[in-house]
């Protein structure tokens, strides 16, 4: 899991990221290349940030292993949803808890249904 934030500024050809940060609960590669793409993002306009794509984020890595590339394509998604929000301007709530397809929407949705506990009798498989 890992999430990105992004603060902007006002730049000459616009808006510009400021700062990027980044949470991470995942492998050292995925917090590698989250590291990497928080010092790529600064001085990008929104559109050029859109394009970066996983490789372009890892490249200053070098290769990574074939299981190692879907952080790469972690921490691209993650960019990409800092920027959805980042269009969001002017909402009081986070643009995320809003959302109810992300992870903590399904738990918190999920979390409100009773669970049900069936016993079963000594000799019957279930």
């Amino acid at each position: 899991m890992l999430r990105i934030w992004l603060k902007f500024k006002q730049g000459e050809s616009g808006q510009v990221i400021d700062q990027a940060s980044f949470q991470s609960f995942g492998c050292e590669t995925a917090i590698a290349v989250a590291s990497l793409a928080t010092e790529m993002l600064q001085g990008k306009t929104l559109e050029e940030a859109r394009h970066l794509s996983g490789a372009e984020l890892s490249a200053p890595l070098g290769p990574l292993p074939p299981m190692k590339i879907h952080c790469a394509s972690l921490v691209e998604e993650a960019l990409k949803q800092a920027l959805g929000t980042a269009n969001q301007a002017g909402s009081k709530l986070d643009p995320m808890v809003q959302n109810q397809d992300h992870l903590l929407g399904k738990l918190q949705e999920q979390s409100s249904h009773k669970p049900k506990i069936t016993f079963l009798k000594p000799g019957n498989p279930a």
